[in-house]
């Protein structure tokens, strides 16, 4: 949300569950990878929300605002930078990852 928090709303009656702080406003959709919520700020910090006890961790932070999607296959995290990379990564340990680089 704009507001810096996470809201995790229950499926079937629409109600809060609980409110998780994401550091600064969130800059794209979550992502579910296995058990995990992903979710990235503006700022480039990087969570993960389990889905078993709604508890939610740092991953990673990463030197560059983002305002575009992410999404996440087999482990590693995919964001898309203002600067044109693809950054990568590891879903597990927060280990950034060598970037792609997007040439048209």
């Amino acid at each position: 949300n704009l507001d810096g928090n996470v809201y995790i709303i229950n499926a079937a009656s629409g109600s809060l569950i609980v409110a998780r702080e994401a550091g600064a406003a969130v800059a794209s959709s979550p992502v579910i990878s296995d058990n995990l919520v992903i979710i990235v700020n503006r700022e480039g910090g990087i969570y993960t929300i389990t889905t078993q006890d709604n508890g939610i961790r740092n991953l990673a932070n990463i030197d560059t605002t983002v305002n575009g999607g992410l999404l996440a296959h087999e482990g590693i995290i995919y964001i898309q930078s203002d600067s044109g990379q693809i950054l990568r990564i590891d879903a597990e340990t927060g280990s950034i990852l060598q970037p792609l680089v997007v040439t048209s």
